[in-house]
């Protein structure tokens, strides 16, 4: 099973770079985490943070602290306007003695906001996720969190960015994201249901492909029919298909795993539509 990549993996070739990264880390970790302007006082810019937003050009600086304010608080920059609160604006508007603009004046755009989210990372210690890093986060999901959570996607999503944040790496876009952890509950169910179906009898098993095949007797037999008819049910509900409300008892006559002693392994996953 694939164990996750330390930072040390990606900066070994330079033993250098990689003593420097570690610092850096380390104390950018330390900012987000501790003293003024931590978890309970987002908005508040500490004395380190200050001087490096009034060095930036003064038409600049604005978007700069809410880019830095708002990272040091999440692990990640805004994914639009609307994720930052119009009072996180006008108290940075405030720290830093510039007017409070309208209508998105402040958030930066182009290579000027790439430059200075570059600059961010480093200040944290931190960098962007690689091809790499999302098959990690993927195995990480499937094994760690996808059995807890019932199927959800938002919680998911959730876990993986507190995740990154962990590792020090600012998450994929969020698209990406997403399909990093759609893939992750699907990679397990198909695990779960792999393990089921391992451990029914050959009886068993030759019971449920034959719902699986066509009826060939046509409508002729209407009793037939009705057992036909009950053959998605059943393997919806063996699957784990939420949207299947059919009872138990279609599964008359298909057995149960060999080993009684694990009711848990019948229950069915939710899945996402």
């Amino acid at each position: 099973m694939p164990q996750f990549w330390s930072q040390a993996h990606h900066l070994d070739r330079n033993p250098r770079a990689g003593w420097l990264a570690w610092v850096n880390r380390d104390a950018g970790l330390d900012r987000m985490t501790n003293g003024v302007g931590g978890a309970d006082d987002p908005w508040t810019l500490a004395p380190g943070d200050h001087a490096l937003v009034m060095s930036k050009h003064r038409t600049n600086r604005l978007g700069f602290a809410i880019l830095l304010t708002f990272f040091r608080e999440r692990g990640r920059f805004p994914r639009d306007e609307a994720e930052v609160e119009a009072q996180r604006i006008a108290a940075l508007s405030k720290q830093i003695d510039v007017p409070t603009p309208v209508d998105g004046e402040a958030f930066l755009t182009g290579r000027t906001a790439e430059r200075l989210r570059g600059e961010i990372r480093i200040r944290f210690g931190f960098r962007e996720a690689t091809v790499a890093d999302a098959e990690m986060l993927t195995t990480w999901l499937r094994d760690h969190v996808a059995g807890e959570i019932g199927g959800e996607i938002e919680p998911m999503i959730e876990r993986l960015e507190a995740k990154c944040r962990e590792l020090a790496i600012e998450p994929p876009t969020a698209d990406r994201v997403e399909r990093i952890a759609r893939t992750a509950l699907r990679a397990h169910e198909e695990r779960f249901h792999a393990a089921v179906y391992e451990r029914l009898s050959p009886t068993t098993r030759e019971r449920l492909d034959a719902l699986l095949r066509p009826n060939k007797a046509g409508d002729d037999n209407a009793d037939h029919e009705d057992a036909a008819g009950s053959a998605p049910a059943v393997l919806l509900k063996l699957r784990g298909n939420r949207r299947s409300a059919q009872p138990r008892q279609h599964a008359g006559g298909l057995g149960r795993p060999a080993d009684r002693n694990h009711p848990s392994d019948w229950r069915p996953c939710r899945t996402q539509g």
